[in-house]
């Protein structure tokens, strides 16, 4: 396919409007899902160590996808129920390199589908080729190898190259254990780990998801 848009943000509201996003953000996914061919994925997850805290990723099939959708009806009332209660609001200008997904076309909501990754990886300068090299390989063979790896999505900062940013839809906890230990990730992380200055590792619960499934690109 050609390549598409994604949209990664990190958005925070007040304890006592975390209901409010919710139900926003089940109505906004819900009918993007239902009513857009072009939005092909959206994810709202809660960090787990900080459930006021959201990261939301999207993917549309291309930019007008992403206009139609800014201009859409639930989009409008997203952002009138939630965007005045945002107490953070940072969103990151990415491109992605590799989204594939085994997921069927589906939505879910509730803290208690699947297990969520997110990383934040900063490289040393010169090291981003090496780097994403050795990202592909691992993440090409855990999607051919690992039954319960659900979608590996991948992401390089557009103002700063050193930057990627990882999402990953395991089907539970122990998948991502079994992930970690496979030869392919050991692989990864003894190629990278002189590349790297800095690791941020994320563990996220499912608020609400959706995607239109059997998603794959490659830069």
């Amino acid at each position: 396919m050609e390549k598409p848009v994604a949209h990664l943000f990190k958005l925070e509201v007040s304890n006592h409007d975390i209901e409010v996003f919710h139900q926003a953000g089940v109505n906004n996914l819900s009918t993007s899902y239902q009513n857009e061919d072009g939005t092909l994925a959206m994810y709202a997850s809660k960090i787990t160590e900080n459930p006021n805290q959201f990261i939301v990723f999207e993917v549309y099939k291309d930019e007008y996808a992403y206009q139609q959708h800014l201009n859409s009806s639930q989009y409008q009332e997203f952002t009138n129920q939630v965007g005045k209660k945002l107490t953070q609001q940072k969103a990151f200008e990415v491109e992605p390199i590799f989204l594939k997904e085994k997921l069927a076309s589906s939505k879910w909501i509730g803290v208690e589908h699947f297990c969520l990754k997110f990383a934040q990886i900063l490289v040393k300068e010169n090291e981003e080729l090496n780097f994403k090299e050795s990202v592909l390989k691992n993440m090409k063979a855990s999607i051919i190898a690992e039954d319960d790896v659900l979608a590996m999505y991948a992401l390089q900062d557009r103002n700063n190259s050193q930057r990627f940013y990882f999402y990953e839809v395991y089907n539970d906890e122990k998948a991502y254990n079994i992930h970690c230990n496979t030869s392919h990730f050991k692989t990864y992380i003894n190629e990278t780990e002189g590349a790297l200055v800095n690791k941020v590792l994320v563990d996220l619960q499912n608020d609400v998801m959706v995607t239109k499934g059997s998603l794959t690109y490659l830069q």
